[in-house]
Parts: C-alpha cells; structure tokens; sequence
C-alpha cells in the first residue's frame, strides 16, 4: 500500500503544532536525535496512489497526521493496515516507515489548505476537550485561561469566549452583564 502526496507551495500547507515546539526544543525524544525532517501534519494532495489502495484517488485533498516528515517537498505515506495480520511483518518496522490509514483523513471542502494542515493537532482536540469533556454548548460563557492555539477555534461554533488577561476582570463584568462566569 503506498500512495504519494505532493507537497509543494500550491499544494502544500504544514501545520506547527505543540509536538513540532517541544521536539524543537529538545522535551521530546521519541522521534530520535536530529538529524531529522520535523512536522507532524499537513494538508496536500494525492499525486500517486498503490494499487491496493481504495480509499484515495490521485487527486484527493488529504490532511495527514504523522509523527515527523511533514515539513517536506514530498510526503510518501506508507498506510498501516488498521488490523496488521502476520503477512504485514514485524509492527514496529511498519509503525517507523508509515502511518495508520485512520490518520489520513479526506480535507473537507468546506477547510482552506491553510486550516486544514493545522486542524488535526490544534483545532480537533480543542473542540473535543471543549464539547465532549466540557460539554461546552452554544450561548454558554466560557472562561479559558491562556487561551490560544486551537482553543480559539471555539468562536466558529458561536460560543462566548473570554481570554484570560491581565485586565479580565472589567471586560468580563461588561461582557457577562455582570453575571461572571462559573469555575469548574
């Protein structure tokens, strides 16, 4: 199985997530020592595809999530079957040169390349945290402290957000109509 994504200035678009800052930084080591090609999501489209694969045609938009390499002119993603068998050899040889197909995803139409690239490591755990662990719905008031990143995403699904800032405290009155907001 093996399809090619294109990454060039057209197509390409990489994310810089959380994982790419800490691996800079040297506070993750999973990945190996440099040197290495970093980036951990990006959004192309597909320029070759084996011909065992189904799920995706040349042509495709695709947001893939991988654990370095992003940041590349080319991206070949080697899919992981989802339920290795004895045929696909040794899983740890496989897990270092590919990536689970559940973790290339079809870019939604309604994305730009831009968020696209970026929505799997920033966008997508905020919005889980924020609606199914906070349960955050709309017209509730949302008090997020250091709010950046993906949790600023919030504001496309309508919910009133308030960053924490070192002068909150009036413009969170104001915009609460005095009512504050309740700390969980």
């Amino acid at each position: 199985l093996r399809f090619e994504i294109s990454l060039n200035f057209v197509d390409l678009s990489s994310g810089v997530g959380f994982q790419d800052l800490m691996t800079r930084q040297g506070l993750l080591e999973f990945l190996g020592k440099p040197p290495f090609v970093m980036g951990s999501e990006c959004c192309g489209k597909v320029i070759e595809v084996g011909e065992d694969v189904t799920k995706f045609k040349v042509g495709d938009e695709v947001i893939v999530l991988v654990d370095s390499g992003a940041w590349t002119e080319h991206l070949v993603v080697k899919p992981i079957p989802e339920e290795p068998t004895e045929a696909d050899g040794d899983q740890a040889e496989n897990a270092s040169n590919g990536v689970p197909l559940a973790l290339v995803l079809h870019k939604p139409d309604s994305l730009s390349t831009n968020q696209a690239a970026s929505f799997l490591m920033s966008y997508l755990p905020a919005y889980l945290l924020l609606h199914n662990v906070a349960c955050v719905h709309s017209g509730d008031v949302v008090l997020v402290h250091s709010a950046g990143g993906g949790i600023l995403c919030g504001y496309v699904c309508s919910w009133h957000v308030f960053d924490f800032l070192s002068s909150y405290v009036c413009f969170l009155i104001a915009s609460s109509g005095g009512m504050g907001v309740e700390v969980a």
